[in-house]
């Protein structure tokens, strides 16, 4: 070997994969975190509807026993309708919420992808969640299509 010659391996090589892998789990643990919030966030909105729907069953159903009048079975029956598309909205959200958590984690390869109770992992993420990734997740939800009833 001459002077001034280095046989190490590049270095920068092992950095590479390194900081990609890093990435890579910062995007899981972000993308998990969104995904977390919107879930809590679609849950808490579900139970409110579910509140306001069951209080305005109880006035319908209330004034249709006091009246006989028959525009309250009709309101009974858009409550209904209502309850129903709030189940589903919720359903998808969740539904797109999972697909996209574990489309992460098949990219990633079968080492990261051991399986983790929901209820731990939805925990995990809102405990350790920034309130920009937050308020992310709720903009989110706010900017959310409806679905139409089928």
């Amino acid at each position: 070997m001459g002077a001034g010659q280095d046989n190490s391996p590049d270095p920068g090589q092992g950095d590479i994969k390194k900081d990609r892998e890093q990435t890579a789990n910062i995007a899981d643990k972000s993308l998990a975190q969104s995904g977390a919030l919107a879930v809590q966030d679609a849950a808490n909105s579900y139970r409110d509807m579910n509140t306001l729907l069951t209080t305005a069953s109880g006035v319908a159903l209330a004034n249709f026993i006091e009246t006989g009048d028959a525009q309250y079975l009709k309101a009974l029956d858009t409550i209904n309708h209502q309850a129903q598309a709030s189940k589903n909205n919720f359903i998808d959200l969740y539904t797109q919420v999972n697909q996209a958590r574990q489309g992460s984690q098949i990219n990633r390869g079968p080492e990261n992808t051991a399986p983790k109770k929901e209820a731990d992992h939805l925990g995990d993420t809102i405990k350790n969640a920034t309130p920009e990734q937050r308020q992310a997740a709720i903009d989110a939800l706010k900017n959310k299509p409806e679905t139409p009833e089928k």
